[in-house]
């Protein structure tokens, strides 16, 4: 509680003599191999602030990668990867991502500025993309399962599929509005995506995907089984593990302190600075 009740004290402290950092874009996409590039704008009253560049993987505490100052204007990472420069003329930090990996460069990055005290940006979350090769789709009807019931509850799955910009998807050729999402199974990836049909029918559901507007992998029908998978069923004997729920109440109760005692520290770190 301590360290955030610093953070906090020293990012306020920061914002009022005057400094700021500010990000862009606030997110990025680049296709494995490629290369990207964060700027970092700042403003600051001291003639020579350190400046820094953090990166924070998923479920992991963010580590320092570079550092820069106005007279040591360029750092890099030991593999290259990674490259920092100051233009102190504009006031701008950039840094240079270049032959980008899934593993090691899907992270957010932080710029943070050390005049007096530190600042930190609002963070670039980068995304990696996978090199896929052109895969056409598979396509799958997804409805209750009981034969009896109305298709209401039906949809269409489209996977298997790259590039992801290259297909689209129709239910009873009414083209379909979710985006693509990006699915790893063991070290293979793909695109799919899940269209829910929202009629009331009791005619057979149709799945279209236009794959590069050139040809169309279609599914239709009820009774056949190889490409349908009933869905929405539950087990009569299927019961709760006790010992999950007792689990899960725990971490909610401690999520629930955890977040009071944050709001707690900030209002006696504000009180404290208002003095």
């Amino acid at each position: 509680m301590g360290s955030l009740r610093l953070f906090t004290g020293l990012f306020l402290l920061g914002v009022a003599v005057g400094d700021s950092v500010f990000q862009s874009p606030s997110a990025l996409q680049i296709t494995e191999g490629q290369e990207g590039s964060i700027a970092c704008n700042f403003t600051t009253s001291d003639a020579s602030p350190d400046a820094f560049w953090y990166r924070k993987h998923q479920d992991r505490p963010p580590h320092k990668i570079l550092h820069v100052t106005r007279y040591k204007e360029h750092d890099h990472s030991a593999d290259g990867g990674l490259s920092a420069a100051m233009d102190w003329d504009r006031r701008q930090v950039r840094l240079q991502v270049s032959q980008t990996s899934l593993e090691d460069d899907g992270a957010v990055y932080y710029c943070a500025l050390r005049p007096t005290k530190i600042l930190f940006g609002a963070g670039t979350r980068l995304t990696v993309l996978p090199v896929l090769p052109d895969s056409p789709p598979s396509v799958y009807l997804l409805k209750p399962a009981s034969v009896g019931e109305d298709q209401a509850g039906s949809a269409c799955l489209i996977t298997d599929f790259s590039p992801n910009d290259q297909v689209k998807v129709f239910i009873d050729n009414k083209e379909g509005q979710r985006p693509p999402t990006l699915v790893q199974s063991g070290k293979r990836w793909s695109y799919g995506v899940v269209e829910w049909n929202s009629e009331l029918t009791d005619q057979p559901v149709k799945c279209t995907a236009a794959y590069k507007d050139t040809k169309n992998y279609t599914y239709e029908g009820k009774d056949d089984v190889q490409n349908s998978c009933p869905v929405m069923s539950v087990d009569e004997s299927f019961e709760t593990d006790e010992k999950l729920n007792t689990l899960s109440l725990s971490v909610l109760g401690l999520k629930t302190i955890f977040m009071k005692s944050i709001a707690f520290n900030i209002l006696m770190t504000l009180k404290l600075w208002i003095r």
